[in-house]
């Protein structure tokens, strides 16, 4: 062994005088190339062990790193283990990294400094970003500030051009919120607000926009004390199209457990509210169009819908139906004719009444206790009231009669 490196040694003090050739070859010792023309000149030292490249704008220095691409924005590069670490600065800019653990680079007025998982920080013109341990995420901007503590503490407020609000809460008992949104300089006016505040279990809000071109006013608001309690309201303007004019909407909800409803109001207007004071002053209850109630579990179920014609008051027709253990009951009235049936299982009663386009009026009425009993009635009158045709039955089991009137 000593022999073998006696003779390593005296072949590089013997070839000392080449060793600055322009090309150099002592496999697998050392290799030096340099090219006058282009500038570039390689060298190896018991490659991969170690190996630099360098040009006329570029110096670039590798250990046991494999890589035959550089970035040329960074004249001065150093890898080792590439791409597990690594080195590289230019002008105004650098980037250094030792994977996963460090990461830092700059350029000009932005950059990255992180060291994972302790902290990662990284800045722009105007912000700057700071993360500790994944957990504490903190941003700094010129329009505000915001801090995470995931996954249950925040704080963030805010303000521009447009808009301006805060938000701050302890997940998940406490909350507060409020964003109010304002037309820039030389824009249309436009107003839009929410506000909230939740304090377990009592939560409470409100939200709503004044009109704008394609926006139309609306109106929001609600309390709760969850799960038990919730109330809410909504009033909103439906806008002019062509199939009919605008108007005024309110929607009720009201939840107490275990009991539920819901009630809707419409009202036409020839010259709806544009603000949300204008919402807050208006009534809509001379219209009903949709009413609920629930009692869970099912027990109670109730759910009426009315419709009215666009010019007056006048109702078009009305829907509704009703439950009531063990009770169920279906009501219908429209231009048609009207429809009413109840149930008490095994028993049914019902009356209907229907106008065809004849003129003619048809009336059934039934009675029945299944599968014993069975009655019922058809009956077919002109516009004149004059009987027309009458059909009776009646089934008690095992005997069935019938008799029929007309022509």
């Amino acid at each position: 062994m000593r022999a073998l490196l006696f003779c390593l040694v005296a072949v590089l003090f013997l070839g000392a005088e080449c060793i600055w050739a322009e090309d150099v070859r002592i496999w697998p010792l050392y290799y030096r190339n340099a090219d006058a023309a282009s500038g570039e000149t390689r060298q190896e030292i018991f490659w991969p062990l170690y190996s630099r490249y360098a040009g006329k704008d570029l110096s670039v220095q590798k250990i046991l790193s494999f890589q035959n691409e550089y970035p040329r924005q960074f004249p001065s590069q150093q890898y080792f283990l590439w791409p597990v670490s690594g080195f590289r600065w230019g002008e105004g800019l650098h980037d250094l990294w030792i994977f996963p653990f460090l990461w830092s680079a700059s350029e000009r007025d932005r950059g990255h400094l992180s060291c994972f998982p302790l902290w990662i920080c990284w800045w722009r013109p105007g912000q700057l970003h700071l993360n500790i341990a994944l957990l504490l995420q903190n941003s700094w901007k010129e329009q505000g500030q915001s801090h995470y503590l995931f996954p249950l503490l925040w704080s963030r407020w805010y303000a521009n051009q447009h808009r301006t609000g805060y938000s701050h809460g302890l997940f998940p008992v406490f909350r507060v919120a409020l964003r109010l949104d304002e037309p820039g300089k030389g824009e249309a006016a436009f107003t839009r607000r929410y506000a909230s505040f939740y304090f377990f279990p009592f939560w409470q809000g409100s939200c709503g926009q004044d009109a704008s071109a394609g926006q139309c006013a609306y109106l929001h608001h609600w309390h709760g004390l969850l799960p038990l309690f919730y109330t809410s309201s909504r009033t909103e303007v439906d806008g002019k199209s062509k199939e009919r004019a605008a108007a005024v909407r309110n929607e009720n909800i009201f939840w107490l457990f275990p009991y539920w409803q819901s009630d809707r109001t419409h009202a036409p207007s020839e010259n709806p509210p544009g603000t949300r004071a204008e919402l807050e002053q208006i009534s809509t209850a001379a219209f009903q169009l949709d009413h609920r109630r629930r009692l869970l579990p099912p027990f109670y179920w109730q759910q009426k819908t009315r419709d009215y014609h666009l010019g007056s008051r006048e109702s078009t027709a009305e829907k509704e139906q009703f439950w009531l253990l063990p009770w169920w009951m279906n009501y219908r009235r429209d231009t048609a004719g009207e429809l009413r049936s109840n149930w008490v299982f095994p028993a049914q009663w019902g009356t209907s009444q229907e106008k065809d386009q004849q003129g003619l009026t048809q009336t059934k009425t039934w009675r029945a206790f299944w599968p014993l009993y069975r009655s019922g009635r058809e009956s077919e009158r002109t516009a004149a009231g004059d009987v027309r045709l009458d059909r009776k039955s009646l089934w008690l089991f095992p005997w069935y009669s019938s008799a029929f009137t007309g022509p």
